[in-house]
């Protein structure tokens, strides 16, 4: 996880936590919250990666959802943008612009998605998935009314284990040995 921005100093207290695989399933990546309080205006940007992904069947579909909880009190002017990054190339905190998968905005309390990414075609080659949030907050947050607001981001893939591919295969070799060994002659 990477945080930066400016300016961030004593004005501004951030926590984040996310979980990748293992534990979760190959190519799953949950950032299961970001919670931000600012004093002061200003923008930072909050990077979660997961590398070592692959995709060794071909292309499957990402999805994304997310929901954000501005306190009752932030003025009007704080937005989230949440963007979702694929690189090929494995890189740690990757945000070009090439790389983006999909990007939505937030100003209001509201949850989003889940919705589809462009699908992933990086092949068996190992490759990165980054959520990059760019939160800004407007110069009206101060000491005295801080700015605040919660946000939760799931990305998901599901990609079948080669031992479900294998169990599969030796259970459809087995039907049709049992079909052939039951027809008459």
């Amino acid at each position: 996880m990477s945080i930066a921005g400016a300016p961030l100093g004593a004005t501004w207290s951030i926590t984040a936590s996310a979980t990748g695989s293992p534990p979760l399933a190959a190519t799953s990546l949950d950032s299961n919250t970001i919670t931000v309080q600012a004093a002061g205006g200003g923008i930072a940007k909050v990077a979660v990666t997961q590398q070592g992904n692959n995709s060794p069947f071909g292309a499957y579909p990402y999805l994304s959802s997310m929901s954000v909880n501005p306190g009752t009190s932030s003025p009007a002017g704080f937005t989230v943008v949440e963007t979702t990054l694929n690189d090929p190339a494995n890189g740690l905190y990757t945000q070009a612009a090439a790389d983006i998968l999909s990007t939505d905005t937030f100003t209001v309390l509201r949850a989003d998605g889940p919705f589809s990414n462009t699908g992933l075609v990086d092949g068996p080659a190992p490759f990165s998935v980054t959520s990059l949030y760019t939160i800004t907050a407007p110069a009206g947050c101060t000491a005295a009314a801080p700015c605040s607001f919660n946000l939760t981001i799931n990305l998901s893939s599901t990609v079948p284990e080669p031992a479900s591919l294998t169990i599969l295969g030796s259970a459809l070799i087995g039907l049709a040995w049992l079909s052939r060994r039951h027809k008459p002659t």
